[in-house]
């Protein structure tokens, strides 16, 4: 447990982080680039034309240029703050960069924590799912070298087009998957009192406390 004057200190710490990124974004803004600008632009356009487009004139094509992840991201700020309000988008960005930041500091304290109390360690021994899981591997990295975009793109475009693409990278993604599981579902018939899920090369083990 943390004590009240580290809680402080952490506080303070956090806080002093959001603000040096608000100042940062708020005083040196960087708009010009094009990837910032075709962003911007499809996210008016599904605000104001209701369509998915990075055409700033008639006829409004649709498109697939851009994933729609961080356009509707946009989307959603500038509905709440204005179509054209690119220091609220900066701003929200720069406060998950900071919550990032105190996430990636609360894992290295649980490790630090497992190594100071001497419960981490790595288990060696061998296992015969280590095949299935490099198998599993394999396949789905098979299958992320044959997809022609991201997994929205994929969903929402290439698989309801039945694309030749599509449909083998989501079956080899799939096969990968299920073999991955195949260790698990014969550890549950076993003993199907427990719930396991497979068991990785390397192990971080905590002991319990005493």
């Amino acid at each position: 447990m943390f004590t009240r004057k580290q809680l402080i200190t952490v506080l303070l710490l956090v806080v002093l982080a959001a603000a040096f990124r608000i100042a940062i974004v708020h005083y040196l803004p960087n708009d010009t680039t094009d990837d910032s600008l075709g962003y911007e632009q499809i996210a008016r356009n599904v605000l104001e034309r209701h369509v998915y487009t990075n055409y700033a004139e008639p006829p409004y094509t649709p498109t697939l240029v851009r994933l729609p992840g961080y356009p509707l991201f946009l989307a959603a700020i500038y509905s709440v703050f204005g179509h054209t309000n690119n220091t609220a988008v900066r701003i929200v960005q720069a406060l998950l960069d900071t919550g990032t930041c105190l996430l990636v500091a609360v894992l290295a304290g649980m490790l630090a924590s497992t190594l100071q109390r001497g419960s981490f360690r790595i288990d060696w021994r061998p296992r015969p799912e280590w095949l299935l899981n490099a198998a599993g591997g394999a396949l789905m990295g098979f299958g992320t070298a044959l997809a022609p975009g991201g997994n929205d793109a994929l969903v929402l475009y290439g698989i309801p087009i039945l694309s030749p693409y599509a449909l083998p990278t989501y079956a080899a993604l799939g096969l990968g998957v299920a073999l991955g599981l195949v260790p698990v579902a014969g550890k549950r018939r076993a003993e199907p009192g427990l719930d396991l899920v497979p068991e990785a090369f390397l192990e971080l083990r905590v002991a319990p406390e005493t």
